[in-house]
């Protein structure tokens, strides 16, 4: 449900103008059937971490600004924030995975996507559920160390495809069919042994920042093993645009 809502009612209590959470309006839309949701791999017993490493960092928005024009290309003739950001950090750590390892494998990025406005028709602000997708995009371990600008349009790419193929699946009553059949292919994928995986999204246009839970503020940040961590904060490319906090 909309963040703000949710923030509102834990802050005030639901009161004549806060949203009252719709609990129903993706059950009617997905669940036609019997339907047994496959839950991530970040999520199930099989993605095991051995060491994890949280760090913030914080980008300007005159260096987002910066670094969105160092990205424009034929492919992305106006980036996003997300994109560009994204995008550089997925170079700089794909990088330092393979410094550190002494060799080269596949590189995935997988994007969670919401669904909330692509289903037809949009469910309402309110409502409550897991409703997000996913979409992957690959970089082949043969393929030379690729730019961010290269990333910036690879990540767009995979964004018009999975919109143009994929989210027509999202309607009608196949949908749930498609739900559980998607999560599993992208399940298969990400835990392939020949490739590094970088998960990621954004809480961007989400309200996140204009929820008002009263507990301060939240510190958000990205994960990797300690050697890498300690090899990526210190990327001068990345530090070119992110500051370390």
């Amino acid at each position: 449900m909309s963040l703000k809502a949710w923030s509102a009612a834990a802050a005030h209590g639901y009161g004549e103008r806060a949203l009252v959470p719709d609990l129903y309006v993706a059950r009617s839309h997905f669940l036609h059937r019997d339907f047994s949701f496959v839950m991530p791999p970040a999520m199930d017993g099989d993605f095991k971490i051995a060491e994890c490493v949280k760090k913030r960092l914080v980008f300007v928005k005159s260096k987002v600004t910066a670094l969105k024009a160092t990205t424009v290309s034929n492919g992305v003739k106006q980036p996003t924030r997300v994109g560009a950001v994204t995008a550089l950090i997925w170079k700089c750590a794909d990088f330092t995975s393979r410094l550190n390892s002494g060799y080269s494998k596949n590189s995935i990025l997988t994007q969670v996507v919401n669904i909330r406005k692509r289903v037809e028709p949009p469910f309402v602000e309110n409502s409550v559920g897991n409703l997000i997708d996913y979409f992957a995009v690959q970089v082949d371990q043969d393929q030379n160390e690729q730019k961010v600008v290269d990333l910036v349009a690879k990540r767009r790419d995979g964004i018009n495809k999975y919109s143009e193929n994929e989210v027509r699946k999202l309607r009608g009553e196949g949908a749930s069919d498609y739900i559980s059949q998607h999560s599993r292919e992208v399940g298969d994928f990400v835990r392939r042994n020949d490739a590094n995986l970088f998960l990621c999204s954004s809480w961007c246009k989400l309200e996140f920042y204009e929820a008002d839970f009263r507990l301060g503020t939240a510190n958000l940040g990205d994960c990797s093993g300690k050697a890498n961590m300690a090899s990526f904060e210190h990327d001068p490319e990345l530090l070119a645009f992110a500051a370390q906090i």
